[in-house]
């Protein structure tokens, strides 16, 4: 059986494809990227997958039973483009299943239609196939953890709003149980963490395990604009972020699924010990 993940120069595919390499047995594991010498390196075989270029696809997903395709960044209107050319070059080229990383149904439309729009897609294409529909990335909040202990605030527009934010590598882990077991093919997973959290918490956490002060400043969502505006973040992002964080604010992101400890076959990792594992990193 041959696996193929897409997007392993990125943080997500790049983690599934190495867990994929050390968990295989006997599978044949392929990674692709825009640019197959980014992947080289990840010790199976690389080829390029240019979600812009339609008769690249084809080729790099001829005899791949399973494909695990990862969303594309940019604007909403070229990905969704991208995102159908692969379902189609998938289905041209035989693939047997796709497993699709998507994002939950309660996430607010500027992050949620392509993913949605993505899903209609792949349903029309006949290719069986199984949807990991992600929450946020704790790793979303914990990157950026030098520059808030500078700051000693966290600021945000989410107000009292909680998120069940998830671990990057606990979906990785996910995702690669669903891609070793062809059980999993035909369901539809809503994946959070363990429980939703504010993010006066997540600044109680990292005050508490850094010895440093750290505050959360909220502020409305104009407020967050306008910030992020003046520290030279395109419009688009900024009106990408301040969408997630108006909605947390609304209880979009509050709903705790137990698809994904139900997956891993035991605990998710917590908000604290994400933030532990980022501390550790800055040393």
């Amino acid at each position: 059986m041959t696996i193929m993940v897409t997007g392993a120069s990125g943080r997500l595919g790049g983690t599934v494809a190495r867990l994929l390499l050390e968990r295989s047995t006997g599978e044949r594991i392929v990674v692709g990227a825009r640019d197959r010498r980014a992947v080289a390196g990840l010790g199976a075989e690389a080829r390029a997958a240019d979600y812009d270029d339609p008769t690249v696809l084809k080729t790099a997903f001829t005899g791949v039973d399973i494909l695990y395709l990862v969303s594309t960044n940019g604007p909403h209107s070229g990905r969704l483009a991208q995102h159908t050319a692969a379902i189609h070059a998938a289905a041209d080229a035989g693939v047997g299943h796709i497993v699709y990383t998507g994002i939950l149904g309660s996430a607010p439309p500027v992050i949620g239609a392509l993913a949605w729009d993505t899903e209609r897609v792949i349903e029309a294409s006949g290719v069986p196939h199984t949807i990991l529909r992600h929450s946020l990335y704790t790793q979303n909040y914990t990157a950026s953890l030098a520059e808030t202990l500078a700051d000693g605030e966290l600021v945000s527009a989410t107000g009292s709003g909680r998120v069940a934010t998830a671990d990057l590598g606990d979906l990785a882990r996910a995702a690669v149980e669903v891609l070793l077991d062809e059980r999993h093919r035909g369901v539809v997973y809503e994946l959070t963490g363990p429980r939703a959290w504010r993010l006066d918490e997540l600044a109680a956490a990292v005050a508490e395990r850094a010895g440093t002060p750290v505050a959360h400043r909220p502020v409305s969502g104009a407020e967050l604009t306008a910030e992020l505006l003046a520290a030279g973040v395109p419009a688009s992002g900024a009106e990408v972020l301040v969408g997630i964080e108006t909605a947390i604010a609304a209880g979009a992101f509050t709903e705790v699924s137990p698809d994904l400890e139900g997956l891993l076959g035991g605990p998710a990792t917590s908000m604290e010990e994400s933030v532990d594992s980022a501390l550790a990193q800055l040393g």
